[in-house]
């Protein structure tokens, strides 16, 4: 792509119905946060769905912030020099958006956050490399009933996640509740109430576990994994977010670790409480300050061999969301990875500086890898 300008022309890839409330005034504040942190940086910002994309006349026609009037307003681009993604593209626009990258990879637009990760293929590729392998459950794709019969019969807990999904979305646990009964449950989250439905219901046998878990995923391929045995505050389980961001020099910062508390009984710990990670471990676990360095020093290890390993098959991000845990036994395992983070540990655990920061060093790794990339004649 001919880099013409002096500065980069950025895209940001928000859903339709995003972009629907955009246009009626109605802006998310993270996509705010975003805009308004583009003040300290000074890029060319679009924001747009698959819809304002036209492929015959490379122009998209989306909505920016005014920095001189403060308000929204409608701003054509041509195709950008960057692309930032920030939420779907639907089903039925997935032709398009193949289109689309394929255009873009093409003319070498940079690509800060794709491509998305299924957790079936991260798993093989993190299970390929002695480095990170040591960090994985065991894991399986389902096939069929017989696959869930085995898991069951090596541990009491499994979980089943859909190959792709986001924010904790077609997640089911099943745990084993006597020699033949299992209990499974799910987290349903409504976004409208701004809370969530923790559902659970009992079953037999595996057989007729089966109909239910068809019924939840529908044709979605889904991996079976093996439960891990979370250390627990007041018999709520806790789990970690790591924020891992490049720089504005294109360094690598582990910029924010944080423990998710989540609800009594949730089998997972999306929409929850979100603390600190050292701040966690000393005050709410009280775990002694040699055991939180030693701890520190191997989440660290840990994060900077899984982002390698990323990197290595996927290509370089601009920033990662990795999930992963620890048990009672201070082992640490690998949950899963996330190239659209939402950054909602960050604004929960951290102060508002560090959260509105989180948005700035996107912003200015753009801009670091048009200036380094862009011709020099």
């Amino acid at each position: 792509m001919q880099r013409k300008n002096t500065r980069p022309v950025m895209a940001v890839l928000i859903s339709r119905k995003t972009m629907n409330k955009l246009e009626k005034g109605n802006a998310h504040y993270r996509l705010e946060y975003l805009a308004r942190a583009n003040k300290y940086v000074n890029i060319d910002l679009c924001f747009c769905s698959i819809n304002g994309i036209n492929m015959e006349n490379h122009k998209i026609i989306g909505m920016s912030l005014s920095n001189e009037k403060g308000k929204w307003e409608e701003k054509h681009i041509p195709f950008p020099d960057v692309l930032y993604m920030r939420g779907g593209v639907g089903a039925k626009n997935k032709g398009k958006f193949g289109k689309f990258i394929e255009y873009l990879k093409k003319e070498n637009c940079i690509l800060l956050n794709y491509p998305n990760f299924n957790k079936l293929d991260t798993f093989n590729k993190l299970n390929s490399e002695p480095t990170t392998k040591r960090y994985l459950p065991d894991t399986i794709h389902y096939t069929g009933p017989k696959d869930l019969e085995k898991m069951l019969a090596l541990y009491d807990t499994v979980y089943l996640k859909a190959h792709v999904g986001r924010k904790g979305k077609n997640v089911l646990k099943v745990k084993k509740t006597s020699l033949f009964g299992y209990q499974l449950s799910y987290y349903r989250y409504n976004s409208k109430k701004k809370r969530g439905l923790l559902v659970s219901r009992n079953y037999e046998n595996i057989k007729a576990l089966v109909q239910p878990l068809y019924r939840f995923f529908k044709d979605k391929p889904f991996i079976i994994q093996a439960g891990i045995d979370l250390i627990e505050f007041n018999d709520r389980k806790v789990d970690m977010r790591a924020e891992i961001q490049r720089n504005k020099y294109g360094e690598v910062e582990l910029f924010a670790i944080s423990a998710r508390l989540g609800s009594p009984r949730a089998p997972i710990t999306t929409h929850s409480n979100a603390h600190e990670f050292e701040t966690f471990l000393h005050k709410q676990l009280n775990f002694s300050q040699g055991r939180v360095e030693k701890l520190k020093k191997n989440v660290e290890n840990f994060l900077r061999n899984v982002h390698k390993v990323v990197e290595k098959h996927y290509g370089t991000y601009a920033e990662l969301g990795i999930d992963f845990a620890i048990d009672k036994n201070d082992r640490i395992w690998f949950i899963e990875c996330n190239s659209q983070s939402t950054k909602v540990s960050v604004e929960k655990a951290f102060s508002k500086e560090k959260y509105n920061q989180s948005f700035i060093n996107v912003l200015e790794y753009a801009k670091y890898r048009f200036e380094k990339e862009k011709p020099t004649s």
